[in-house]
């Protein structure tokens, strides 16, 4: 609990409810002092207090891919890279190139919370590498422990054909 007091805020560790004691560290030694609540301390008065809870803080967890799936051929010039949520993630970035080399050799684009992207404009018969990542505060984690996914499009179009009867 941080005690403000009239001109400095000091850090309240604890309290006796018997004796409305507050006991608290202040920034000039490293010893635990007391004051009565709601009175002074070092001839400053109290005049407000706030509770502070801390959260523990981590990088992402840990997070997949899913689609176009590792190794996958055949596909669309205008692919949708799609993974799973990462827990404590504030957004993700992913990055595709032509260069099988495990790394980002063009740049990182965010989008936002968003767990999925439509490419598009992508060259037909063409291998290309992908990778995702999940940042937060703490630091950032690659989808599938850090591996790189692969995908080859295609230039096969295709095309559907309705037979209908004939009626006489």
């Amino acid at each position: 609990m941080l005690l403000n007091l009239n001109g400095h805020s000091i850090v309240g560790v604890g309290y006796d409810s018997s004796t409305n004691t507050v006991y608290l560290h202040d920034t000039w030694d490293y010893a635990t002092h007391s004051m009565t609540w709601g009175g002074s301390y070092a001839g400053m008065t109290l005049e407000g207090a706030s509770i502070v809870n801390l959260q523990p803080v981590s990088p992402p967890g840990a997070f997949i891919k899913s689609s176009p799936t590792n190794g996958a051929t055949s596909q669309f010039t205008n692919p949708t890279l799609s993974w799973a949520a990462a827990n404590g993630t504030t957004g993700y970035e992913y990055c595709y190139d032509t260069t099988d080399n495990s790394t980002c050799d063009g740049s990182w684009t965010s989008v936002g919370t968003n767990t999925s992207v439509r490419l598009s404009g992508l060259s037909t018969s063409t291998p290309y590498y992908w990778q995702v990542r999940a940042n937060n505060a703490m630091g950032t984690t690659y989808a599938d422990g850090g591996a790189w996914w692969n995908f080859t499009t295609s230039n096969i179009i295709y095309s559907h054909q309705f037979f209908f009867p004939l009626i006489f």
